[in-house]
């Protein structure tokens, strides 16, 4: 029996949430009924390659030179007529209004699009181009009720073509290289403290200005605490 072929497709490979959601999902994919394939548009953003690779993923990477590259929408046409997915899975807002009109124009009907934050934090821009090719999705799935909320919110689907799927937590943790007594040391963290970490990009939208506030809180009473926020700023 022919399985179905699923193209994934991804602004870029870098270690960000979504992108991450997919490589962490890889352990978990069907291949009994699906053959995936993914594919990114910008070649510097390929941090994660290597798992999806070793995992026996095809990847393709579309060598958008920009964001605005007018030869990549072409090239995204091509690799679907030449691969020939059943399902094109999209995720992220660039490459959801990429992937609505070029993969009908290269007749795909089964679109499934991942939304993973809510309209509100959208460029205006992109939140027109949202509302004018919303309606070619076959299906929507949002990452939580919020999300959900905002997309009937602005009318973009109806309520019915929405399927929440919560982001999960992959528990199998490895053992880390570094040893927690000398990340310790290295930070000038007291060995009788508690540690609250955060990991995540800086951006207004990850809510960074709530979870120092709750560390005020914290520190007013339990001052043996230390707090840590890693990420990348403004990418």
């Amino acid at each position: 029996m022919a399985h179905c072929k699923v193209l994934w497709l991804i602004k870029g490979l870098e270690a960000g949430g979504a992108e991450r959601l997919l490589a962490t999902s890889l352990p978990y994919l069907d291949r009994n009924t699906f053959d995936y394939e993914v594919a990114y548009c910008l070649p510097g953003n390929n941090d994660l390659v290597q798992e999806f690779e070793e995992a026996n993923l095809p990847v393709f990477c579309l060598d958008f030179q920009t964001s605005f590259d007018l030869r990549g929408p072409y090239r995204l046409f091509r690799l679907i007529r030449e691969r020939k997915p059943q399902i094109l899975h999209i995720h992220l807002p660039y490459t959801g209004i990429l992937g609505r009109v070029v993969g009908r124009l290269a007749g795909l009907s089964n679109i499934i699009y991942t939304e993973h934050s809510v309209m509100e934090m959208y460029h205006p821009v992109t939140g027109m181009l949202n509302l004018l090719t919303y309606p070619l999705n076959r299906t929507t799935i949002a990452v939580s009720e919020e999300v959900q909320r905002s997309i009937t919110k602005y009318r973009l689907a109806r309520l019915s073509d929405i399927l929440v799927i919560r982001n999960g937590v992959d528990l199998n943790f490895g053992r880390s290289e570094i040893y927690p007594n000398n990340m310790r040391e290295a930070l000038g963290i007291p060995a009788n403290h508690q540690i609250v970490g955060n990991v995540a990009h800086i951006r207004p939208e990850k809510g960074h200005e709530y979870l120092v506030r709750a560390a005020k809180i914290v520190l007013d009473r339990c001052p043996d605490v230390t707090f840590l926020i890693v990420g990348r700023e403004n990418i």
